[in-house]
């Protein structure tokens, strides 16, 4: 589930947050760092949360990547725990991690080490950031604004299929093999980075247009959206396509961090 959160500050005199975290915890040290980032960042923010949406060609192609970017980092006995991008206008603060759990410690630990070198601050705003847990220490408002569907997947194909019914095992191979008689020359492969080109990218796109179009609804990207996704796809991309006659008849696009998949466009 995706949210819209903010976090309100609280009145009090600034302190020092590596004096808090010390008394707080003694394994526990945070740090900030300004533009330009240090590059352990980018691979240790898709080792917290394998989300896309908080990687480095997800922000730098979607411009968000700019110089008022900063990050704070919390290391629990040395490791890296919590690792959270961020802008600063006036009196806000704009998280960028997105499509992300956070955990409510985290985010109390953050407010408080911003709040305290940044006094003039009245709000955090977070979007598409589940919390979990309670935060304690700020007032928060918080807003459902759509639903995300997070599939576990299991190791091999023959896993999942014994995890269906026999209703839906059944159903699948009765499709499968009526495909196949329609069109003996179907078929079906899945591309990494590198096994397709731009022009197979904008044919799913084609594809997903035509397919909204004859259901009577509005094709809900961009122009920008679409070129976003595209590049996005040439870094991280994950292409699988029904092919008949040697010809891409149906598609889908996803990205990958490590071993999570994100669907963009079916």
């Amino acid at each position: 589930m995706s949210h819209q959160s903010a976090l309100m500050s609280g009145s009090g005199t600034p302190i020092d947050i590596h004096q808090l975290t010390r008394v707080q915890d003694p394994g526990l040290a945070t740090e900030f760092h300004r533009w330009p980032l240090p590059d352990y960042i980018w691979p240790a923010l898709e080792r917290c949360y394998h989300s896309i949406f908080c990687t480095e060609p997800q922000l730098r192609i979607s411009g968000t990547l700019t110089s008022h970017v900063e990050t704070w980092v919390s290391r629990r006995h040395g490791c890296i725990n919590a690792i959270i991008l961020f802008e600063r206008f006036k009196h806000q603060l704009r998280v960028l991690n997105e499509v992300v759990t956070l955990p409510a410690t985290i985010l109390d630990e953050f407010a408080d080490a911003v709040f305290a070198i940044h006094p003039d601050l009245q709000i955090i705003i977070l979007h598409a950031v589940k919390i979990d847990g309670l935060l304690t220490r700020r007032m928060t408002f918080a807003a459902e604004v759509s639903d995300d569907y997070v599939l576990t997947l299991p190791t091999d194909k023959e896993t999942w299929q014994q995890s269906l019914s026999p209703r839906s095992r059944e159903k699948l191979r009765n499709y499968l093999r009526r495909a196949q008689q329609r069109a003996p020359t179907f078929s079906f492969e899945t591309l990494s980075v590198g096994g397709f080109d731009l022009s197979k990218i904008k044919q799913v796109l084609v594809f997903n247009r035509a397919r909204m179009q004859a259901k009577g609804k509005h094709f809900g990207m961009s122009a920008v959206d679409e070129h976003q996704l595209c590049q996005l796809m040439l870094e991280r991309g994950q292409l699988s396509l029904i092919n008949i006659d040697g010809q891409p008849r149906a598609g889908l696009l996803c990205t990958r961090v490590g071993r999570d998949v994100f669907m963009h466009v079916i």
